[in-house]
Order: structure tokens, then sequence, then C-alpha cells
């Protein structure tokens, strides 16, 4: 059988495995693959085995995605009344769970095609407004708020992170705090509110951290949040470097390191590449990631690609010694490699694992003006008579267990690392 019949073949077993609703899955597939239809399909099983159709819950992020799934599922329960027929098997599979559908309407007295709103098909944003309006009034989220969404929800975040700046006319802490937060972002106010507006749109990841600013033990916050960067750092170069010690050894760290002392010769700098030895590649260790975010920016091109030539200006001058060509062999090579592109241009955000003093003060202000942040949002929720997903699942009822160090830290302003 050939390569591609055996992935033919598993991805049908995939897509029957995924139809056994006594397991759950995650499906990853590219456009166009026939996702919705496994979803759809799905769906279908669900409701085959419960008593009202209510209990089967679909989220989907947008409503144009709801409205399509939703009228597809009415689609196929048509076609099934009207016992149509289909050739290919991906149809056929639709097709005979509607016709279960349709008997166990007629069972329990469902009437699907009267209330086809019984089926519980919405977007997230639906799913935590319709939570909202269970709760009793005393929860601050009951009644009448309705749950802002997309661009919405953006101009709330926006518009209270604006509203912080209201406070640096006056010297208490919390315009000190703003303040060195501006001169971080060399006083660009469009920039602050972008960055404040981002941190409350997740702020579910933060506000245990930060509480009401006042950080009562800066030093145990400081060591916590390093501990957790360094992990998360870690994870990261322990995949990269798993896979180049499937992809490359001696021979390649050589060549690396020659073009880096062809470049340190050139420049008359300090070369990162210098430091690798014959022995192995870099340990997967904060102290390391300097290195390996050299050896990602030799081997990728500036538009994230793993690049296909080399030249002198990547330290391969003419007349080598044959050490320009082994590079661009192993550079077609590399390009074959699935993933590996993705995880080099991860390894080139990785931050450092210690804040710098100067980075920490930043961090301190910013502890400071985030709570003034939230407490401007949920003034504007109070106004607006509006809430979002991320206030919702904050209250007391549907609050998890707090995490002593979460995994989402607040250092994105700070560092630009991209883990959080």
């Amino acid at each position: 059988m050939s390569t591609d019949d055996d992935m033919l073949q598993a991805d049908l077993r995939a897509r029957r495995e995924a139809l056994d609703v006594s397991r759950s899955f995650i499906v990853q597939a590219p456009a166009g693959s026939g996702k919705t239809e496994l979803l759809i399909q799905r769906y279908l099983c669900l409701l085959a085995t419960v008593e009202e159709p209510e209990e089967v819950i679909a989220i989907t992020f947008t409503r144009k995605a709801a409205n399509e799934m939703q009228a597809r599922v009415i689609d196929a329960l048509r076609r099934a009344r009207q016992g149509a027929t289909a050739r290919a098997e991906h149809e056929q599979r639709t097709l005979r769970a509607a016709s279960r559908i349709l008997a166990r309407d007629e069972e329990r007295g469902w009437h699907l095609s009267d209330s086809p709103r019984r089926m519980r098909i919405m977007t997230l944003d639906a799913f935590c407004a319709s939570i909202t309006r269970m709760l009793p009034a005393s929860s601050g989220l009951g009644g009448s708020l309705t749950t802002a969404a997309d661009q919405g929800m953006r101009r709330l975040y926006l518009d209270a992170a604006t509203a912080t700046l209201d406070w640096l006319p006056g010297s208490e802490p919390a315009a000190a705090a703003i303040r060195r937060v501006l001169e971080h972002l060399d006083n660009s106010v469009g920039a602050y509110i972008e960055y404040v507006a981002a941190m409350l749109a997740r702020r579910d990841q933060w506000l245990e951290i930060v509480g009401s600013g006042d950080v009562g033990h800066p030093e145990r916050v400081r060591a916590a949040l390093e501990a957790n960067i360094a992990h998360q750092v870690r994870a990261q170069l322990r995949l990269v470097r798993a896979r180049f010690e499937a992809i490359g050894g001696v021979a390649e760290r050589r060549l690396l390191r020659y073009a880096g002392e062809q470049l340190q010769a050139r420049r008359d700098t300090t070369e990162r590449l210098c430091a690798l030895r014959d022995s192995a590649w870099p340990r997967a260790e904060p102290a390391d990631v300097a290195l390996w975010r050299a050896i990602a920016a030799m081997l990728l091109k500036a538009d994230g690609d793993i690049r296909s030539s080399v030249n002198v200006n990547n330290g391969f001058p003419p007349g080598d010694d044959g050490q320009k060509a082994a590079f661009t062999e192993w550079l077609g090579r590399l390009q074959d490699e699935p993933g590996l592109a993705d995880l080099l241009n991860t390894v080139q955000v990785l931050p450092d694992a210690a804040y710098r003093d100067e980075q920490w003060q930043v961090l301190l202000a910013l502890f400071a003006v985030l709570p003034l942040a939230v407490a401007e949002l949920r003034r504007l929720f109070a106004e607006n008579g509006t809430t979002d997903h991320v206030e919702v699942a904050r209250q007391p009822a549907q609050r998890s267990a707090v995490r002593e160090s979460p995994a989402n830290s607040p250092c994105c302003l700070i560092t630009g690392c991209s883990i959080c």
C-alpha cells in the first residue's frame, strides 16, 4: 500500500473514532478538510444520547460559524426527512446520524424543525451571557447585562486604559506609577493604552498575582515570576535541543562556529556562535538562551523561514574550504523538517529568565496601574449594563482554585516575552 493510501486510511479511522461520544478528542486539520462536517456529525451523535436537545452545547467563536453550523444541521435533518441519498462516505454518515435524530425527535417530542433554537449552537460570548442571565442580582452580573464581544469589548478595554490617565495630574502613588510606565514606553500614550487594554483582555491570568497592586513582599514575587519564566524557557529549549540532537552533530556545530568566527573577525564584535563546542549542543537552560537565539538567527531568514543560501554577510566568505557548500546542504535538509521554523522563531523571542533592576521597577509600577484599569473597566461595565466572559468566569460560583505560580505572568509589557 502506498504512503498516500496509508494516510487516507489513517484519516478515515481518525474521523470514525472522533464520533465515539464516550471519549473526548482534539481535531487538528487544515482549512477545507471537513472539520465542520465532522463537528456536525459528532453533534448529531451526541443528540442521540440525551433526553432533551438543550443538554448538548456546541460553542464557536463567531456568530457566522455558529449560524453556519446550525444551518447545516437543519439541512441534514431536512435531507434525511426527504429520504435523500449521498455517494460520498462522509455525507452518508451525516445522513445516517440525522435519520437517528429524526427518530429521537419523534420519540421525545422535540419538534426541532419548528424550534431549531432548542439546538444550543452558539458563540462563547452568547454562552457567557446565558450564564449571567441566570445569576442573582447580588452577584453583580445577573439580570439584563449583555456580554460585550469583539470590537465592542475592545472599545471598553481601550476606554478603561485611557481613563487611568486621569490620575496623572495628582501626586498619589498611582500617578507616579503611571508616569513610570509611560517613561518606559518613551512617553507614547498610544502604546500605553494599547498595552494596558491588551492586559485587561487577559486579566484572568494575572489578577491573582497583582491583587490590589500593593506588593507586600516584592522580592518573593520577583523570585516567583523569574522562576516561572525560567520554567517556560527550559520547556521550549528542551524541545529545540532534542530536535537538533536528531538533525545535527559535530560537523554542523563546527559550521555554525565557523560562521561566528568569520563574522567576529569581520565586524570586530563578540559573536555568540563562537561559544559553540564540538561536544554537544547548548544546554536547555536559561543561561544558554542567548546562544540558542544566535543559532536561530543564523538559520532563519527575516520572514521566519529556514534559509536556503548564505553569503559573506552570514559568515561564509568566498574562497573557503567547502564550509559554505556544506552549510547550504544542511539548510536544504532543515527545510524539510516539519515545524522546525516555528521552533526557531519561538527561540528568537524567548526572554532572559531574570529581570534587570530597571525592568523590575517598571513591573512594580505596572502592578499598581493594572488594578486601576480593572476598576475603570468595572465602572464602564456598570454604566453600560454590560460585562465580558472574563468577568463572568471570575465570579465566585465559577472560579477555579487559584494556582500559586500561574503559568502566565504579566511580564509581556516589560520583557517582550511571547510566552505570556
